[in-house]
């Protein structure tokens, strides 16, 4: 029953023109959709657990090339 109540809710959603503002997460092994309910629409990931995970490892990556050229 919820899932029918879930997937009618999607499909309301995307009939009333708010495909647009369905996305998946850009980090690595997420796989979760998300409705981007920013002004511009400019929203990248599901939550900000997987935006500081892609944060702190582009950090580290960073670092550690630092680190290198020392």
């Amino acid at each position: 029953m919820a899932t029918s109540i879930c997937a009618e809710g999607i499909a309301r959603f995307i009939g009333a023109g708010n495909a647009g503002r369905l996305g998946t997460c850009k980090a690595t092994n997420c796989d979760r959709v998300y409705v981007d309910l920013s002004k511009n629409g400019s929203r990248r990931f599901c939550s900000t657990a997987c935006q500081n995970r892609v944060k702190a490892a582009a950090f580290r990556e960073r670092q550690s090339g630092l680190q290198a050229a020392e």
